[in-house]
């Protein structure tokens, strides 16, 4: 019985590092990105025209373009689209909408093809563990079966509940790496795009 005495020292300090790796579940771009949605939303509670999605979204159809060509008021448009927000994503915003009592008269949901691909990135989970109702949980899980790696879709979800720093692993590459080396990390396996040497001879025609 003398180890499970440790259990709960150990499992606290681990809590007070988490905290203090993630500022309390705050920081990170991920994280904010999804923060800025919300806020844009709260800030028009009564819009009856809503775009989800991802920045293809506000990227294609401003807000005031679109009420333009809705012949809508200004305001009544509301940019809820979030940084590569894609299908499970959206689902789950509009999971959180229909739990709050949002209804909306028209909505448009927009992404791109790369980001319908099950590219590996924290915030393809991240952003499900910060917008779907708990109740809605197995209903994501059962969208996750369809996935090429399903069981690492679950498991990341339930480790990003557990802990804030696994939420948003980017933290460690940027400001953690810039405060403890005083440079930013250059981890190219991260990245949404690698430079590429270009071919040498003659382009094929």
């Amino acid at each position: 019985m003398r180890p499970v005495t440790y259990l709960g020292p150990i499992l606290l300090a681990l809590l007070c590092v988490d905290v203090l790796l993630s500022w309390g579940r705050t920081v990170g771009w991920e994280r904010n990105t999804v923060r800025n949605s919300l806020k844009r939303q709260a800030e028009r509670p009564d819009a009856r025209v809503i775009q989800l999605g991802s920045s293809t979204s506000a990227d294609w159809m401003s807000p005031d373009w679109l009420g333009q060509r809705l012949g809508r008021r200004s305001g009544d448009v509301v940019d809820a689209h979030i940084n590569g927000c894609h299908q499970p994503c959206t689902f789950s915003e509009v999971r959180r909408l229909l739990r709050d009592g949002a209804h909306f008269e028209l909505a448009f949901f927009g992404t791109n093809l790369f980001q319908q691909c099950e590219y590996r990135h924290t915030k393809r989970v991240l952003q499900d563990t910060m917008l779907l109702p708990a109740a809605d949980v197995p209903a994501a899980f059962a969208l996750y079966m369809h996935a090429q790696d399903p069981l690492g879709d679950m498991t990341r979800f339930v480790g990003m509940q557990l802990s804030g720093a696994y939420g948003d692993t980017q933290v460690f590459r940027t400001h953690w790496a810039r405060v403890l080396f005083g440079r930013p990390s250059e981890t190219e396996a991260w990245r949404w795009a690698r430079r590429e040497k270009p071919p040498e001879g003659p382009v094929q025609s």
